[in-house]
């Protein structure tokens, strides 16, 4: 039994020399190295490679931001409103204009827009809550978003400083577009105070430079936009023409 431990003993030690030799070797020969990285590779790409999934290539940074940016544009549309009280969204592009428009404004399909109602108060609306229709087709009554008729729609992006109001009794109140345009509220929120037997009947972006003229019957008044003082939400008109006005009430 000694004889044939001392036997496997000198085996092993046979054999850790041979590998000593061989790393001395290889560690001594940057061919070696090199055939047995080369080896290695082999194997384990034939193991675990697979074609290749992404593409390797040259891109410009700056026409890549491009794309990018080009890709968030949104598609535009345009919101037809009628005198039958109702909204249409239509593909931006060339509009037949007839008797019905009351205003076309473009907007974004993510976008909000304004509208003002014959009661004095401001709505919003999603333009994506619109839905896409042709020009001929019948749009979608006002009533479906809430009990209310419109006079007129607005981007809420305009220019002009000032709204204003006329009334049906001759009042007429100025306040400043960025007042209305900027509440945030979409379920409605006042922007004139209009009695019971009143309602508004014209609401345009004017400016100080702007002047309009109200007639009633015989009665005429022409009003400078700069004339008048700009008032908070809650506030009323003030009188145009004293006396009884006769309709049409006729603003330009």
């Amino acid at each position: 039994l000694a004889n044939l431990e001392r036997n496997a003993l000198v085996k092993e030690a046979d054999d850790l020399n041979k590998i000593v030799d061989k790393c001395t070797k290889f560690l001594a020969s940057d061919k070696l190295q090199t055939k047995e990285f080369l080896s290695r590779l082999d194997k384990f790409t034939e193991k675990y490679g697979w074609q290749r999934r992404t593409e390797v290539c040259d891109i410009d940074l700056n026409e890549e931001k491009k794309t990018i940016k080009a890709e968030k544009v949104q598609e535009r549309f345009n919101i037809i409103l009628t005198k039958d009280n109702e909204l249409k969204k239509v593909s931006a592009g060339k509009l037949k204009f007839d008797d019905n428009i009351i205003k076309v404004i473009e907007v974004g399909e993510k976008d909000r827009f304004v509208l003002i109602s014959n009661t004095g108060t401001m709505y919003k609306l999603n333009a994506k809550d619109i839905k896409l229709v042709s020009q001929g087709s019948k749009g979608q009554n006002i009533k479906e978003f809430f009990n209310d008729e419109i006079i007129n729609i607005y981007a809420g992006n305009e220019n002009e400083e000032f709204l204003i109001f006329v009334t049906k009794n001759g009042l007429i109140k100025k306040i400043e577009s960025k007042i209305v345009f900027g509440l945030s509220k979409l379920a409605g929120a006042p922007v004139m105070k209009v009695e019971e037997n009143d309602k508004i009947i014209y609401c345009e972006l004017k400016t100080d430079s702007d002047i309009i003229n109200i007639k009633s019957g015989k009665k005429e008044k022409q009003i400078n936009i700069s004339d008048l003082l700009s008032k908070g939400r809650l506030a009323g008109g003030i009188t145009t023409i004293k006396g009884k006005l006769k309709e049409p009430l006729e603003i330009k």
